[in-house]
């Protein structure tokens, strides 16, 4: 587990660019090729975003699905870093306020050297503080025209990545795994993988992987009445979390017909999940012990999936 974090935490820690991807996708591909395990790219069909899921294992054959994103995002400057797994709307409200905040440095910026150009013209003591200071807006502008990136992304995503990789190299026979795109900044990948399983009779369970590098508790969040929410939990240590109607809607997982979440945070007064740090210069942090317990944990669900799910269905099918 330490080589791989250290890997995606480092090496391939930046995967925002096609170049930084596709180094991404080589890198973690070229094993599992060896191995003997299918690893296929999932275009998106809309051209005009680009957007590459990896697909690992048998998706037709397998039941289980996890999906974990392996895209980065922009650095945020205000928020402290906060994330919601399961609140779509407070994450659309955090990067519009970092989007408003990166205009109006950008409008000052360029005020300042329009405003500073007449130094340019006076004396050599003036002109040097003049470029001196454009030469400081520039850099602003460039910074936030590039869209920076953390230098580390363990909580956004490549903890949970790299308990993935992990997983997918030993249990690709009994579970599908899908590397997302596009899942950071936005739920594109996510959308992706909903459009491929659009058959409304699909019986697959979706797992989502989320924020798992460090956090107070594990929780693992679906919609009320999901009794095979309690049953991960109870396989893994977490906590069940139950969204209502409303909640799901403003989640991911209302992309799915059976759909869970898995990730590391705490709990909100309003009943919500909040990772932090998260895309900023804080996320570097990673428990690496519990980590790879939670990737024994899964190892097992996954081996003994029947076995953990029969003494629920007799306990539900004995009335009270």
């Amino acid at each position: 587990m330490k080589h791989t974090l250290v890997m995606l935490g480092q090496s391939l820690g930046k995967r925002k660019t096609d170049k930084q991807k596709l180094l991404f996708i080589n890198t973690i591909a070229k094993p599992l090729l060896d191995k003997g395990i299918a690893v296929q790219i999932h275009r998106n069909p809309n051209k005009r975003v680009k957007s590459n899921n990896v697909h690992i294992g048998d998706m037709d054959a397998c039941k289980t699905v996890m999906l974990c994103p392996y895209d980065t995002g922009r650095a945020l400057l205000i928020e402290n870093g906060r994330y919601y797994p399961c609140d779509n709307h407070a994450n659309s409200q955090i990067q519009k306020h970092n989007l408003i905040l990166e205009t109006i440095l950008g409008i000052i910026a360029a005020a300042v050297i329009y405003l500073t150009a007449g130094l340019l013209k006076a004396d050599m003591t003036l002109r040097i503080i003049g470029i001196l200071i454009d030469f400081a807006m520039f850099v602003l502008l460039l910074y936030l025209f590039t869209g920076p990136t953390p230098s580390t992304n363990m909580n956004r995503n490549s903890g949970a990545l790299a308990l993935t990789v992990q997983l997918s190299s030993t249990k690709w026979k009994k579970t599908a795994f899908i590397l997302t795109d596009q899942s950071i900044d936005s739920k594109l990948g996510y959308v992706q993988v909903s459009q491929w399983y659009k058959d409304e009779a699909d019986s697959r369970t979706f797992i989502m992987l989320d924020g798992l590098a460090h956090g107070d508790t594990y929780y693992v969040i679906g919609r009320e009445g999901d009794s095979e929410v309690k049953f991960l939990a109870d396989a893994i240590g977490a906590s069940p979390l139950y969204l209502n109607k409303e909640q799901i809607k403003n989640s991911p997982l209302a992309l799915f017909k059976h759909a869970m979440l898995i990730c590391a945070g705490t709990l909100t007064d309003d009943h919500c999940v909040m990772v932090s740090p998260s895309l900023d210069h804080r996320d570097y942090e990673v428990d690496t012990e519990r980590l790879e317990k939670l990737k024994n944990d899964m190892a097992e669900y996954i081996d003994h999936r029947e076995a953990f799910l029969r003494p629920y269905e007799k306990s539900a099918a004995t009335p009270e």
